[in-house]
């Protein structure tokens, strides 16, 4: 968060006629990445806490043989 924060102000706040067009498409490149790393990393977030209780149903439910109304 720190460094997308961080690089979103310094665009904001410098002046537009300081950058060239390549610098200002580079930037924004950047800025791009960064946003989609932090997108991924929420995502193996959400996807490593979520892991422990599939694997826990998982094993309740086929460690028995019988199957119930309620699981169908």
């Amino acid at each position: 968060y720190y460094h997308l924060l961080k690089q979103g102000f310094k665009v904001v706040w410098t002046t537009t006629n300081s950058y060239t067009v390549e610098e200002r498409r580079d930037v924004h490149q950047k800025l791009f990445c960064l946003a989609t790393d932090l997108s991924m990393l929420k995502l193996l977030e959400a996807f490593l806490e979520s892991v422990p209780q599939l694997l826990l149903q998982l094993f309740i439910v086929l460690g028995h043989n019988e199957c119930s109304v309620m699981q169908c």
